[in-house]
């Protein structure tokens, strides 16, 4: 039975509960959950508050013992890169960049409002100087922090599904693609193949299929996840990716299970 590690609450920008996302777990037949809501950020609008953080582990110790026997559950978080948060009392930590900076004190989002994205070429005076200062936060972040689940790898061209930004295709940005693929492979990490692509016009997960084919050339293992903001996606296009996984020649993804990431055939 699949095991989803990506899922967000009210806790931060998700649309339901804990106990209502555990409780589409079990619908969904999952053998194991975790909730990974946006750690605490000052910059972040979607992340959860600093003083809710605590509420926030016993909810999840509660659920444990609410739910044992049903579907096993974890506690997680997704961490922002310029805001890297303590982990001692987690269970997993999925690493992802949403922000980069663009000067000494600017931070731009390069994944939400196309707005921002704008300043933010404003401020590196290209998109391509947005794409590489991405790129180098995602390395530092997965080289010196070492979360277990490296997230949403090329959520930079979330805002490009259409094109207009760049070419997807130029020698530029295949560069890119294969640092990011690099610094995957170096940092010893799991990388998430994040189904939330699959709902949006993008029609391919996080990340790209190219980038998965580099994976798996350096044979770095891989973990499925929804990065479900509501129940009903709480497992929402695993078969689909779980199929592009194998026909890259992908034989088993992980899994959290008994509080081990372990491998399973696909």
């Amino acid at each position: 039975m699949p095991c989803s590690l990506h899922t967000h609450s009210l806790f931060c920008d998700g649309a339901c509960s804990l106990e209502e996302m555990a409780r589409a777990g079990v619908e969904a037949g999952l053998s194991s959950l975790g909730f990974s809501g946006h750690a605490p950020a000052p910059y972040d609008h979607a992340a959860m508050r600093p003083q809710d953080a605590g509420r926030y582990l016993a909810e999840i110790a509660r659920l444990k013992e609410r739910f044992a026997g049903q579907i096993e559950l974890y506690a997680g978080v997704e961490n922002d890169a310029l805001h890297p948060f303590d982990r001692a009392q987690l269970d997993y930590c999925i690493g992802s960049v949403h922000y980069i900076r663009g000067g000494a004190d600017a931070i731009y989002c390069i994944e939400g409002p196309p707005d921002a994205f704008t300043a933010a070429v404003r401020a590196l005076g290209s998109v391509q100087g947005v794409v590489r200062c991405y790129c180098e936060t995602v390395r530092r972040h997965l080289s010196d922090f070492r979360p277990d689940i490296a997230g949403h790898l090329d959520i930079i061209a979330r805002l490009n599904a259409d094109g207009s930004l760049f070419d997807a295709r130029s020698g530029w940005y295949r560069q890119a693609e294969e640092a990011l693929a690099e610094a995957a492979a170096q940092s010893g990490c799991i990388v998430e193949v994040n189904t939330s692509g699959l709902r949006t016009a993008r029609r391919e997960p996080y990340p790209s299929e190219r980038i998965l084919s580099l994976l798996r050339q350096a044979d770095v293992p891989v973990v499925i996840t929804a990065d479900a903001h509501r129940p009903c996606d709480v497992a929402a296009g695993f078969d689909e990716a779980a199929a592009l996984l194998r026909r890259l020649g992908f034989r088993s993804a992980m899994a959290l299970r008994r509080g081990r990431f372990v491998p399973e055939t696909l």
